[in-house]
């Protein structure tokens, strides 16, 4: 499915079997149909006349609402959450509540920070609940009442994605810029913790790490098209460059620039800090 539309991303995503077809106007609109149902007789797609909406404002789209250009989180995930007791010592309860917040993810901020302390009590021989674990929750419904709206990715607007890293995980931005007026629009968040053996990596190796998984987070808004990099870490500008000195393994090392070797970017060092995950 990627395959066939994706010459046509420009005015069609697909997630799975589900295809959105968005245009500008009521005449581009039709243009587009029209080529959209070119493609699927073409290569032999059937589509479900009863799940499909046309000339729609708003949609309903992989668990958000889009409308007017923006990304908006649906209410009822929201409220679900918000719904749940602030202490949840249920080990099957905390997993549902920890669940419900991934549809919310990519307009939470921080949410891998003020999770973290809440997934260590789904692992094996959890410590016990305690105060921090009450205001973990408590953070986490009180910011999910007041999530940003973001914007839906243009495809011929340029992309800026900033990256942060700290002792605990990483975090990251995805902007885009508007041609005329080069204001900088939301598109998602990122962010994670580091597995046990991350945590030992050098504060440079985390750094082009977290810009390594946030690029590929990202990737969907980034493949064929150039974009900007923003990192506080001086080194990783000069991560490609044949001579760069690195404490990192070499193979590991080889392999993260494998994985970016596809991706058109600059790294540009931006001197103040990203603060995209807050260092505890």
């Amino acid at each position: 499915m990627n395959d066939i539309f994706n010459p046509y991303s420009n005015f069609i995503i697909v997630y799975i079997d589900d295809i959105l077809v968005f245009s500008k106007n009521i005449q581009e609109h039709f243009d587009h149909l029209h080529t959209f149902e070119a493609i699927i007789i073409n290569n032999g797609l059937v589509i479900s006349q009863s799940k499909m909406s046309s000339f729609q404002t708003k949609v309903r789209f992989l668990g958000h609402n889009i409308e007017k250009g923006q990304v908006i989180p649906i209410q009822r995930s929201i409220d679900f959450a918000a719904k749940f007791p602030d202490e949840i010592k249920d080990k099957t309860q905390l997993q549902r509540f920890l669940g419900s917040l991934n549809y919310i993810s990519p307009f939470y901020k921080y949410l891998s920070a003020d999770s973290a302390i809440l997934y260590d009590r789904v692992k094996k021989n959890p410590c016990a609940w305690t105060d921090d674990h009450t205001q973990a929750v408590k953070r986490i419904k009180d910011k999910i009442k007041n999530l940003p709206c973001l914007s839906l990715a243009n495809p011929n607007w340029e992309k800026i994605v900033e990256t942060d890293a700290s002792e605990i995980g990483f975090g990251g931005i995805l902007k885009q810029i508007h041609p005329n007026n080069k204001q900088e629009f939301l598109v998602r968040f990122h962010s994670g913790k580091w597995t046990p053996t991350q945590k030992n990596y050098s504060t440079t190796a985390k750094e082009v790490l977290a810009l390594v998984k946030c690029i590929l987070k990202f990737q969907y808004n980034l493949y064929n098209q150039h974009f900007i990099i923003k990192t506080d870490c001086q080194a990783a500008k000069f991560m490609f460059n044949k001579d760069f000195k690195h404490d990192v393994s070499k193979q590991m090392f080889t392999r993260w620039q494998a994985t970016l070797a596809c991706f058109d970017f600059e790294i540009q060092y931006k001197k103040e800090v990203i603060i995209v995950f807050p260092i505890f």
